[in-house]
């Protein structure tokens, strides 16, 4: 830092030494004169306007600014100066006598000031053009996951038209069943009766054992036709509702299963369960309870359906003797993998969600819920 002193009434400035060394004068070189020609032609209105402002004795103003010198070499330094003026005399006579200052070469200051901006600029451009590219990529990811939602709905919508030509068909065969198959068997039983009983009354001594033993064949083979009917397509679950179906469904359970202990634990009314889900929630317990009667050797099985803040959950639960999931999932495994891959698809493409946990050697346990919003929409 140097100083420099200017005295107003002779007009004549000293220099210290590291002033002089700052703005380059030699010892032989006039100040006043040498400073004029340093200044920078641009920083010359700026320096005298406040020097004049500091001296102006009513309102005297604070002298601290930055300006630019041209050195002998043609290199531009920048220069800080603070100087405070000394006034004297009263009244009118009352004028600025001196003004006293310092100055400091700011050079390197200003160049890393200017790197600084420099760099603030260029991180600034790099900012907008990184946020540029993340708004690009939000859009086109916003755009993808409205396509997904839109492929998923499609999808689902899909899946619910192919379960609907699968129910279909299954009425249509069940139908067919009903109406030729079952028809015809209780006529061949009704003939075989009525040809029976004429025969004993007609030749009392005949052996009629053969005939007598292929009534029972031929009821059997009738109820068998309905069972089969009512596993197609129950007419029940159209006509009589969800939870009556499943009443039906666990007596049937009962009687094919009798070593098995059912428990049941439902709570929802019949109005709790949307029209289309009916279908898919008895499917998924008549695939889960057949898969615990026929694989698991499970002495209990539990079914449960609950309603629970709006969310509706099916559970089925058995203490059999359990699976290998990932291995019971592969197409190989094709009475359980089938049959577990078609319960997934359809609570997932229903809105649903569905959970299966099972091991060789522990119980099994199957959980499918749909939530108040997917109700909703299903």
């Amino acid at each position: 830092m140097g100083w420099w002193h200017y005295d107003v009434l002779t007009k004549s400035t000293r220099y210290d030494k590291r002033c002089r060394e700052i703005f380059g004068f030699s010892s032989r070189q006039r100040p006043n004169e040498e400073l004029l020609k340093r200044l920078h032609p641009d920083d010359v209105p700026h320096v005298w306007t406040t020097a004049k402002a500091a001296l102006n004795p009513t309102d005297p103003k604070p002298c601290s600014l930055q300006y630019r010198i041209i050195c002998d070499d043609g290199s531009i330094r920048w220069i800080e100066t603070h100087a405070i003026a000394t006034f004297a005399g009263e009244g009118d006579a009352f004028r600025a006598v001196s003004l006293v200052g310092t100055v400091v070469d700011i050079t390197e200051r200003r160049q890393m000031e200017d790197e600084l901006l420099q760099s603030r600029t260029e991180l600034e451009i790099m900012v907008a053009e990184r946020t540029a590219d993340l708004t690009r990529a939000l859009k086109q990811v916003s755009a993808q996951e409205k396509a997904l939602r839109e492929s998923e709905q499609r999808l689902r919508q899909l899946f619910s038209q192919l379960l609907q030509v699968q129910e279909d068909e299954r009425k249509r065969i069940a139908n067919e069943i009903h109406d030729n198959a079952g028809q015809v068997l209780s006529a061949v039983k009704f003939r075989v009766e009525g040809a029976l009983q004429k025969l004993r009354n007609e030749t009392p001594d005949l052996n009629l054992d053969p005939l007598d033993q292929l009534i029972p064949l031929i009821q059997h083979g009738i109820e068998d036709m309905r069972r089969l009917q009512m596993e197609l397509r129950p007419t029940m679950l159209d006509e009589m509702g969800l939870l009556t179906t499943i009443r039906w469904f666990c007596r049937q359970f009962k009687l094919t299963h009798p070593a098995v202990r059912l428990k049941q634990d439902i709570t929802v009314e019949e109005a709790d369960v949307p029209e289309e889900l009916k279908i898919i929630i008895f499917r998924v317990l008549q695939e889960a309870m057949n898969n615990a009667g026929k694989h698991s050797d499970a002495t209990e099985v539990s079914l449960s359906l609950h309603m629970n803040n709006g969310a509706l959950t099916l559970c089925i639960e058995d203490n059999g003797q359990g699976f290998d999931l990932k291995k019971a999932q592969k197409v190989q495994a094709f009475n359980k993998g089938l049959g577990l891959s078609s319960m997934r698809e359809r609570v997932q493409y229903s809105g649903g969600k569905i959970s299966i946990k099972s091991a060789p050697g522990r119980d099994t346990r199957i959980e499918a819920m749909w939530s108040k919003q997917a109700l909703l929409c299903v």
